[in-house]
Order: C-alpha cells, then sequence, then structure tokens
C-alpha cells in the first residue's frame, strides 16, 4: 500500500487506478483474515458507498427506459402499428 501511494503521489497511476488497486489489496487481506487498519476500512466504506449510489443511479435510469420504452408501445399501439 505505502509503494502504491507514493506511486500516486509522483504521478505514475491515476486516481482511478489508486483506488481500485487499492480496494483489491484490501480486500485480498480482508479476505485472508488479516485485521483491517482504520485507513483500510476506509476504503471499503469508500467503495461501498460508491456502489449503493451506483446502484440507486442505474436503479432509477433502468425504471426511466422502461417508462420510455412502454410510452413508445402505448403510442405504437395506438397509432395501429403499420
Amino acid at each position: 500500500m505505502r509503494q502504491l501511494g507514493e506511486d500516486r503521489k509522483l504521478g505514475r497511476i491515476g486516481s482511478d487506478d489508486y483506488n481500485l488497486q487499492s480496494l483489491e489489496i484490501v480486500l485480498a487481506l480482508k479476505k485472508l483474515g488479516e485485521d483491517l487498519l482504520p485507513e483500510e476500512k476506509a476504503i471499503v466504506e469508500r467503495s461501498s458507498e460508491s456502489m449503493q449510489q451506483f446502484k440507486a443511479a442505474s436503479e432509477e435510469l433502468g425504471e426511466e427506459v422502461i417508462g420510455m420504452a412502454g410510452e413508445g408501445v402505448r403510442a405504437a399501439a395506438a397509432g395501429g402499428g403499420s
């Protein structure tokens, strides 16, 4: 993790790569049964929050798409279809 942080500070890797690799390392440690440090727990929590926001946005978008598709079907049915 220390090396990863240094690579980020030096611009060798971007923020997205840093976040992804940090999460992978922390999840591997957790899977191995290691006790996580507070900053490692924070990485997992941030990831969980991001995933919840992504899920909520995806569900909202899905509902909008279904609604638009339903309107299209209704319009086609009302127009006679040909």
